[in-house]
């Protein structure tokens, strides 16, 4: 049978203890148990080493004034044993489990799927960290949210919100309906009247340029330019219209006129003899009807047009009543020349008109 053995008087090996079987306590209430090796020696155990009821595990500092400690849960459901990593880790690693005990060194990371169908809304995370690590994340759920199953994002970015392409100078934002298949619309749903140019569902500050082409309920602009056919399907009521003129010179009695310039033309210089008109870029759809006006200042001895070509080919010119008109021969007056051609079965008629001696 064990002894109990009480030392108040410190005999060699035990001082204020008191030992009962395999409880060794202190003789006096209160006090530290304190194992400490004669020199460089180390507190070992060959067993496991057991704190009851919750007890701390310390570690105190340089002075021993303070310390930190590791703690149990107060209730274990089930023994655990977690084995340590056998070396130190990276920096900015974290210790992690592989759940069944073993522990290991780990960089941090997040878990992602690839989430197509969930119905539930989802929150799109910022950070206010450029590099590095973020130790916080947010979102602004009524601001910006997300739903797979649809591919809905929604974004309320305020009054005055700025969606904004490239950084660089001349970048481009590109909106797509779809990237598969025929495509679809952007919509812009707003039904918001416009009567100025800072008013309407849309408003653009710049210059509109458009490929395709364009329908217009309604149109009211205080200055249009299209490079392109504009089709109107309804009256167009215009309060007035001014036409651009183009300067032309000719050579040897040769005249150049580009539709795609214009379709009013100046010649700068007096004709000395009866004119050839080049047409070029005349539009080639059936079921069109286009014209083109030559303004000439006549010299001592007047000349009309006599030859066209359209996009290279010979075209007759018919005069009303089949007569060619009389050219003004008076040096500084002004003939001006009318061609009306019409494009019918892949082909061009063109008749001409004069109002002389301006």
């Amino acid at each position: 049978m064990g002894r109990r053995v009480s030392v108040g008087i410190a005999p060699a090996g035990f001082g204020g203890l008191s030992v009962d079987n395999n409880i060794i306590e202190t003789a006096q209430t209160n006090q530290n148990l304190i194992l400490s090796p004669n020199g460089s020696g180390d507190v070992q155990s060959t067993a496991n080493f057991q704190l009851n009821a919750q007890a701390d595990l310390r570690f105190a500092d340089s002075d021993s004034s303070n310390w930190v400690a590791f703690q149990a849960p107060s209730t274990i459901s089930s023994n655990v044993t977690w084995t340590l990593p056998s070396a130190d880790g990276s920096a900015n690693a974290v210790l992690s489990t592989n759940a069944s005990g073993t522990l290991s060194w780990q960089a941090p990371s997040v878990t992602l799927s690839d989430q197509t169908s969930s119905t539930n809304t989802f929150y799109p995370l910022f950070s206010g960290s450029t590099s590095g690590q973020a130790s916080t994340v947010n979102v602004s759920s009524t601001r910006m949210t997300f739903q797979p199953s649809s591919g809905t994002l929604i974004a309320t970015i305020g009054q005055y919100g700025i969606v904004q392409g490239g950084t660089g100078s001349g970048g481009n934002l590109v909106l797509r309906s779809t990237t598969n298949g025929t495509k679809g619309q952007v919509y812009i749903d707003e039904t918001t009247a416009a009567n100025s140019t800072t008013t309407g569902a849309l408003r653009v500050g710049g210059g509109m340029g458009v490929a395709g082409t364009g329908y217009f309920a309604g149109v009211n602009t205080t200055d249009l330019t299209a490079s392109g056919t504009i089709t109107f399907t309804g009256p167009v009521r215009v309060q007035e219209l001014v036409e651009d003129m183009v300067d032309v010179a000719h050579s040897s009695n040769v005249v150049a006129l580009d539709y795609n310039t214009g379709n009013i033309f100046f010649l700068t210089n007096t004709p000395s003899g009866s004119m050839t008109l080049n047409m070029s870029n005349v539009p080639t759809t059936d079921g069109r009807i286009f014209t083109m006006n030559l303004i000439v200042t006549q010299g001592g001895t007047g000349f009309n047009p006599t030859t066209v070509n359209i996009n290279g080919s010979g075209v007759t010119l018919k005069w009303p009543g089949g007569t060619v008109p009389t050219p003004t021969s008076s040096s500084g007056k002004i003939d001006v020349y009318t061609f009306t051609i019409l494009r019918r079965s892949s082909g061009y008629t063109l008749l001409g008109a004069q109002a002389a001696n301006f």
